[in-house]
């Protein structure tokens, strides 16, 4: 059995990484509980760009309840806080091919202070052969911005293991107010086997008035891509709290006619307030 866990850095807000594979049941039924009590192995990936700089096939053995650390400790390529990286932590129980689901933890400490945010999220499954390129939307609903704060959204968009830079994945990224107007768009190419930041106010300079008030915005992101975490960190500076979320597919928030509202998401372009 095996899967898959993606991880970003967050270097462009100051944020330093530590990563938790952890090795426990998710499942209650006799066979699965069995299977858990095995070791995991995991080897570990890591890219910049696209560009494979790091690679440990037995990078450890995880035993039953046990977990592994991906840090700049373990991990020492992660001491270069200048780039940002996305890791791939290839994890294995026995001979099988399927599937097996496992939650692991990131924790995100500011260099600053020491303040620590974490977050529990899956791994996926492996996918054989070539990744079907699916259209996704992003929606972030907790994007806050004031004077004194400021959200960044990273994007880790795995692809192919083909050496040298890997092909580029176009998406258009929206900043919507709360009454439904189109603040801005930017277009990006994120680069497969890459992690891209979004600092949300910096891309809003100029477009919107700050002050001490803080104000909810929403960022919805329409593209291409096989794999993609997103993660959404949030930092107050005059308080120095510091907040992390994992962005979930639309389909966790709503149900019903899912293809109708997917349509006509992607169809959003006649929206208020082009930017």
């Amino acid at each position: 059995m095996q899967g898959q866990f993606i991880i970003s850095t967050c270097n462009r807000a100051d944020l330093g990484l530590t990563a938790l594979l952890r090795n426990t049941s998710r499942d209650e039924t006799a066979g699965a509980a069995g299977a858990a009590r095995s070791d995991m192995q995991v080897d570990l990936n890591v890219f910049h760009a696209g560009v494979l700089e790091y690679q440990c096939l037995d990078f450890a053995t995880v035993p039953a309840d046990g977990f592994a650390e991906v840090s700049a400790r373990t991990c020492p390529i992660l001491n270069d806080s200048t780039r940002e990286f996305l890791l791939l932590a290839r994890c294995r129980r026995g001979q099988d091919d399927g599937y097996f689901p496992q939650e692991h933890q990131v924790i995100y400490e500011c260099r600053q202070d020491g303040r620590t945010t974490s977050l529990l999220y899956d791994q996926m499954p492996v996918m054989g052969g070539t990744p079907k390129t699916n259209s996704i939307l992003l929606l972030a609903p907790k994007v806050w911005i004031s004077a004194d704060i400021d959200t960044f959204i990273t994007l880790a968009n795995v692809g192919s293991y083909a050496s040298g830079r890997s092909a580029g994945s176009r998406w258009q990224i929206d900043f919507m107010a709360q009454n439904g107007e189109r603040i801005h768009s930017v277009s990006a190419d994120l680069i497969q086997n890459g992690s891209h930041v979004i600092d949300v106010k910096e891309s809003l300079a100029g477009r919107i008035e700050l002050s001490g008030e803080s104000r909810m915005l929403t960022v919805v992101a329409r593209g291409e891509t096989a794999l993609c975490a997103i993660l959404t960190f949030v930092r107050n500076h005059r308080t120095r709290a510091l907040a992390l979320e994992h962005s979930l597919s639309p389909h966790y928030y709503m149900n019903g006619d899912f293809a109708r509202v997917r349509k006509e998401a992607f169809m959003m372009g006649g929206a208020r307030g082009a930017g």
